[in-house]
């Protein structure tokens, strides 16, 4: 990929203060402006990032905010697809925080790598075993279920594994983590089935429940993988058109303590 040098910034910039010094420019001369400037939007399109997203995949940002704790922390986008694009974790990589991107489809691997250099891409599948599965694949959504609505354009192997060990080797963002994110097209039971839950405890899920349809919102498939959560102290407090949202109960104040009793006047 081309560079941007710092004479080549002065150039352009000298150029661009006195433009009438252009019509002056021989035909050469134009040609090698023309490969500056093309070098300029190259410099640009790899350096600003666009804001993309900002609210989620469908609107689940506003709603996560209001059971995250204060500051910048970690997550784990399980299947992340686009860097930018739907993602439930874009916009608090714009805040600071950094995390683990799990995709297997390698469609989406160099804007991951490109557009969040700050996070851990990881290129497996989560499940509840390490093995080799096949991927369907059809225009940038992937699933492993063999009853997949739509007849895939290509099929692939990839590398699965649990969640705990994937996030052992990354412990301190498994430590600090505070969004767990969860896009796996009717893989959902799977993915929590290998969640150590003595180590791995966000403070909040999001989890499609909507098994994919091209044309239609699909059919609800909580009920397949909903009960792992409940069982673990989660509690279901948001919904979005794709997503539900989850998160534990603040805990309860102990109640006040009672006064001393009054020692009896002698």
């Amino acid at each position: 990929m081309s560079t941007l040098a710092p004479s080549d910034i002065a150039t352009i910039g000298a150029l661009l203060s006195h433009v009438n010094a252009v019509k002056a420019l021989s035909t050469t001369q134009l040609a090698e402006v023309a490969v500056l400037l093309h070098n300029v939007s190259t410099f640009m399109q790899r350096t600003i990032v666009p804001e993309g997203h900002l609210k989620g995949q469908e609107g689940e940002v506003p709603i996560i905010r209001q059971f995250l704790p204060p500051g910048p922390a970690c997550y784990v986008d399980v299947g992340a697809g686009h860097a930018l694009s739907c993602s439930n974790t874009w916009a608090f990589y714009l805040e600071g925080w950094r995390g683990v991107l799990i995709e297997p489809l390698p469609t989406f691997w160099y804007d991951l790598l490109r557009l969040r250099p700050g996070d851990h891409v990881v290129p497996f599948a989560a499940s509840n075993a390490k093995g080799i599965a096949r991927l369907r694949a059809a225009e940038g959504c992937s699933s492993m279920r063999l009853d997949w609505s739509i007849a895939e354009q290509a099929e692939i192997l990839v590398e699965t594994d649990t969640l705990a060990a994937i996030l052992g080797l990354y412990p301190d963002v498994r430590d600090n983590c505070q969004l767990c994110s969860i896009d796996v097209e009717g893989l959902e039971r799977e993915v929590l089935e290998g969640i150590d839950w003595n180590s791995f405890h966000p403070a909040v899920f999001v989890v499609e429940y909507r098994k994919f349809e091209s044309d239609r919102l699909g059919a609800d498939l909580s009920s397949e993988w909903e009960s792992i959560l409940l069982g673990q102290g989660y509690e279901r407090v948001g919904k979005t058109p794709l997503n539900y949202i989850y998160a534990k109960p603040p805990p309860e104040e102990p109640p006040p303590e009672e006064p001393p009793p009054e020692e009896p006047v002698a």
